[in-house]
């Protein structure tokens, strides 16, 4: 028996090595930014608000260190709320974090880490990054014909046509917006028929992006 591989064996590995590669990318930028605004709230003197973030900061860590790649979309739920929370015990605000999913839908299993960091760019360059602190993030999920439909929708800072061009049409995890593009290519691979991911906006005012995918 050959012990060559065949071309469909290299694209299989090469997949499963870029899933694992980008997780732990996601995974990464999690804690790097977490830790930069902890350290920024140090230097202000917020020690109360350090303390009581930590402890949210490792349970989010955990879980999008484990090595599982799908998990229930309940669980992306509960995780990304304490982000939610996290945020706003770090950089007081009055942006809502509006959930609209059906409990029916909420047994789907769906990649790990992939709604909090679309909320994380909402909040942070829809809202924290532009000096805006009022305003809404809507999470909204639906089951149809075996396919996933999920928006994540805000009313902050809008995008301009050029950078929307270069995130649906680039999938390079740099700059602004990596987690969007972490999130647009882990769907691709996981689900290359079914899979895809595309923000949204007018320029002027909020950001949408929509995400589909079936099943593994």
């Amino acid at each position: 028996m050959s012990t060559e591989m065949n071309s469909t064996d290299y694209s299989a590995l090469y997949r499963q090595e870029r899933i694992r590669f980008l997780q732990s990318q996601i995974n990464n930028h999690f804690l790097y930014t977490t830790l930069e605004s902890m350290r920024g709230m140090m230097a202000m003197g917020k020690t109360d608000a350090v303390r009581s973030s930590l402890t949210q900061m490792a349970t989010i860590y955990r879980y999008c260190s484990e090595t599982a790649i799908q998990v229930p979309l309940s669980d992306e739920i509960r995780i990304t709320e304490l982000y939610h929370h996290l945020v706003s015990t770090m950089n007081p605000n009055e942006i809502a974090l509006d959930i609209q999913i059906p409990e029916a839908v909420q047994t789907r299993m769906v990649p790990r880490m992939l709604i909090q960091p679309l909320v994380e760019n909402a909040l942070l360059h829809g809202f924290l990054h532009s000096g805006i602190r009022e305003g809404t993030i809507l999470v909204h999920a639906e089951e149809m014909n075996d396919q996933l439909y999920l928006k994540i929708e805000n009313d902050g800072e809008g995008v301009d046509a050029e950078t929307i061009m270069q995130l649906n049409t680039r999938r390079e995890n740099t700059g602004r917006q990596i987690g969007f593009a972490n999130v647009a290519e882990r769907i691709s691979l996981l689900y290359p028929r079914t899979g895809s991911a595309e923000i949204l906006s007018d320029g002027l005012r909020g950001a949408r992006v929509h995400v589909v995918f079936g099943t593994l």
